[in-house]
């Protein structure tokens, strides 16, 4: 999610403008854009969405794309007899069917705050017609609101998890380590988390874990399409006021750094799920293989688009209505007001 973009910094290349910060830094004119260069079809489409902003790339991606896919224990399933849910009512039936063997249906590192929006951005996909980028841009532009129903109904369905005590008993205490564990010994059947333990799970399957994945069922009785969030994982960028004597050697080094070849050798050493390279492979692992199939589907992240301020809010109320102390109405109502707030203290949203 949001956060620096762990480069070490280039001649000429600006590691600080992680992901969100594109957006930012891009449409404040303090970056290159890089519409000019010749091999944009070296990448992903996927890949190049994050960092495009009113019409302009003004970074280039590397290492890996990938996000929160749900994944899935099919020796559990296989416990209950059930096949893979496609809605929410068959999820719903899978949640009861473990509850009565003493097994959750979802883990989650509900402890650490930050984890709990992509469930939201999981949610909003649906709610909002496939539209969660458009309608997010819309709200923060002043053309919609936190208020509006689709917005609303995706906060809802995130608490009704918890209403229908699809999570562990004990979500609020789980850290990283412990809800990972929860799945994988076969306490929980579902994990909605980021694709990059799959190698460690992988390796960790035997007879309480078989690994897979889905996408989240149908949520809203309406054909829509699962979409999962997620983003490239490492941006380069260059900024508009570079030495001109360095600017050559700049976008030379980050031409070789985002060739095929470095792309390739760095999913060799640090693994991920999809390379933002079109022409390097995945890796053998048949996880990534099968997320390699559904990348069209990964929507970018969004809190890439919140100012701090909301992220903060959003973090804070989803943990909030999980545990009942707020509705998605009060919530969705908090959010405007503080957006409303920032507006008039003089925030804009930018692009």
């Amino acid at each position: 999610m949001a956060g620096r973009s762990g480069l070490t910094p280039l001649p000429g290349s600006t590691a600080g403008c992680g992901k969100p910060h594109v957006r930012w830094c891009g449409t404040a004119n303090a970056l290159l854009s890089f519409d000019s260069i010749s091999y944009k079809d070296r990448f992903i489409p996927e890949a190049l969405v994050p960092y495009t902003v009113n019409g302009q790339l003004w970074g280039l991606p590397a290492g890996a794309a990938g996000g929160f896919v749900v994944f899935t224990n099919r020796a559990l399933l296989d416990k209950v007899g059930l096949n893979i849910p496609s809605t929410y009512e068959e999820l719903k039936a899978v949640g009861e069917a473990l509850r009565a063997k003493g097994l959750s249906a979802f883990t989650h590192p509900g402890k650490v705050i930050y984890m709990w929006p992509v469930w939201f951005f999981t949610t909003f996909a649906q709610t909002s017609g496939n539209r969660p980028i458009e309608r997010t841009i819309e709200i923060l532009s002043g053309k919609g609101k936190f208020t509006d129903p689709d917005f609303v109904e995706g906060l809802d369905l995130v608490f009704q998890f918890s209403r229908d005590k699809l999570f562990s008993p004990g979500v609020f205490g789980l850290d990283f380590a412990n809800a990972q564990s929860e799945f994988q010994t076969g306490k929980a059947c579902f994990y909605l988390f980021h694709d990059s333990i799959a190698k460690g799970l992988h390796e960790a399957e035997g007879e309480q874990l078989k690994l897979d994945f889905m996408l989240m069922p149908n949520l809203v009785k309406k054909p829509v399409i699962s979409q999962y969030p997620g983003g490239p994982g490492l941006v380069m960028a260059m900024p508009a006021r570079i030495d001109p004597a360095r600017k050559e050697l700049a976008l030379r080094l980050i031409d070789f750094l985002s060739s095929d070849d470095v792309n390739r050798e760095s999913m060799q050493i640090n693994g991920g799920a999809v390379p933002v390279n079109a022409n390097v492979p995945p890796s053998d692992l048949p996880f990534y293989q099968k997320e390699k199939t559904e990348i069209s589907k990964m929507v970018t992240y969004l809190d890439w688009f919140y100012p701090p301020e909301i992220t903060t809010a959003l973090q804070e109320g989803l943990q909030s209505g999980l545990a009942g102390r707020i509705t998605a109405e009060a919530l969705a109502k908090n959010l405007q007001a503080l957006l409303e707030r920032l507006a008039n203290g003089g925030y804009h949203f930018a692009g």
